[in-house]
């Protein structure tokens, strides 16, 4: 089935998610076009916050197996720290890249309040903190279909539940944590481009 409609729409949601297992959470109200946040920042908030707060909430009271969200390697910020894991301090207020600080505080929130549900309610999520995706990539880009290959190991796989894991192909992003513990490995960004994600 296919519904029209945002994530605001709480009665959009509820349709949406009824009689589903999974749910991939990869929607963002962001200017795609220019990549800045032309909108109002009070109203990227509302937006995505209570659109992902009813995502979180319809899954809850539907039974959903496993809630999976697309976060980003912006949440790091630009910090001083030659190598970020996923236990390395989030500061994504000062992340300077594009599309500036505002996607990164947007998807560390959101994050956030993802994992929130899973402690409080036992929802199981997981957060995939992804780095820049281009289809074909180059240097320190992630092919997307590597990404799809991530979301998929995760899914329904009880060691990703409550975790978050670094999907990236970038020198300074340890993708450690999800190799050891999903076995995921990039297969097309490798084979096209020699790069690896960072062994340490």
């Amino acid at each position: 089935m296919i519904y029209a409609g945002g994530m605001v729409d709480r009665n959009t949601v509820k349709k949406a998610v009824k009689g589903v297992d999974v749910v991939y959470h990869l929607a963002l109200n962001w200017d795609g076009a220019t990549w800045k946040h032309q909108n109002p920042i009070p109203d990227l908030f509302d937006v995505n916050i209570r659109g992902t707060f009813n995502l979180l909430e319809e899954a809850r009271l539907e039974g959903v197996k496993h809630f999976l969200f697309a976060s980003s390697g912006a949440v790091y910020g630009n910090g001083d720290l030659e190598v970020v894991d996923e236990e390395s301090p989030c500061k994504p207020e000062l992340f300077s890249g594009e599309p500036g600080p505002a996607y990164g505080i947007l998807k560390f929130a959101t994050e956030r309040l993802c994992l929130l549900y899973y402690h409080v309610y036992g929802l199981p999520v997981t957060a995939l903190r992804i780095g820049y995706v281009f289809e074909p990539p180059s240097k320190g880009e992630i092919h997307v279909e590597d990404v799809v290959q991530a979301f998929l190991l995760a899914t329904l796989n009880r060691k990703a539940y409550g975790q978050v894991f670094n999907v990236a192909c970038e020198p300074t992003v340890s993708t450690r944590k999800i190799r050891e513990n999903l076995g995921w490995k990039p297969k097309f960004t490798s084979r096209t481009y020699k790069v690896h994600p960072l062994e340490i």
